[in-house]
């Protein structure tokens, strides 16, 4: 670009100074102009190696859901592994396509997520239709929390504690709940590979005891500690004190 600068005010040596100065800013700008196209090249650089990193984790996750697909073994789903398969948007035909038993264990918002199109039903039918149709035992927290398996039986919490409806307490379920499945597992098998044993000798009705005895060690803790006292660990040192 060339500038040119020319006016009566301006003559000779003041003139040629202002052009000096005009030349000077236009310098700098060029820099400016100059650090800014690395600067768009070096960001264009960055979405070209976040595009690449995205796509290589999507394979990944997807090459995650089908190795999960095919495992033969008991598979627990909770929290945002729920939150995970329900934005797939194919939750129930994943869960059907599963080679071993599945139990999820989700809370009301979870749940919704996964079965939108069970929204407006009660809990019981709702949760009897969602194991019906995925394949799934499914575990629907609450204050009387369902347990449904796909064969039509079900199973309900009749009493447990308020005070144990707190963060941390559906972590323990699903531990406690995958620990009871895995050991059934391995007995009726002779095996301790829960690859090996597949899903055999694991029963909905096991998701059932696991239910209730998180509820009555909830229930224990309150009753021995008080209000605050159903924390996380002290309800799964209740359920590992049930196990004895």
């Amino acid at each position: 670009t060339l500038l040119v600068l020319s006016s009566p005010a301006w003559a000779g040596a003041d003139a040629g100074a202002s052009c000096a100065e005009v030349e000077q800013r236009l310098t700098g700008l060029q820099r400016q102009l100059a650090s800014c196209s690395e600067g768009l090249r070096s960001a264009g650089a960055a979405r070209e190696r976040h595009d690449v990193e995205l796509q290589e984790t999507q394979e990944r996750l997807s090459a995650l859901w089908q190795t999960l697909q095919k495992f033969n073994g008991l598979l627990v789903l909770d929290a945002d592994g729920l939150n995970r398969l329900a934005a797939r948007g194919d939750a129930s035909a994943w869960l059907r396509a599963r080679r071993g038993a599945t139990w999820i264990t989700p809370h009301q918002g979870e749940f919704r997520r996964l079965f939108p199109e069970l929204q407006g039903r009660d809990n019981l039918s709702a949760a009897l239709e969602a194991a019906r149709h995925s394949g799934a035992v499914v575990l629907l927290k609450g204050a009387r929390t369902i347990v449904a398996a796909p064969d039509g039986r079900r199973w309900q919490v009749q009493e447990a504690a308020g005070e144990a409806a707190r963060a941390g307490l559906g972590d323990v379920l699903a531990g406690y709940a995958a620990g009871r499945g895995a050991i059934a597992a391995g007995v009726a098998a002779g095996v301790t590979d829960l690859d090996e044993s597949g899903a055999a000798g694991i029963d909905a009705s096991l998701l059932a005891v696991a239910a209730l005895a998180h509820a009555q060690a909830g229930l224990d803790c309150v009753r021995r500690i008080g209000a605050g006292g159903a924390t996380p660990m002290a309800v799964a040192s209740a359920l590992a004190r049930l196990q004895q």
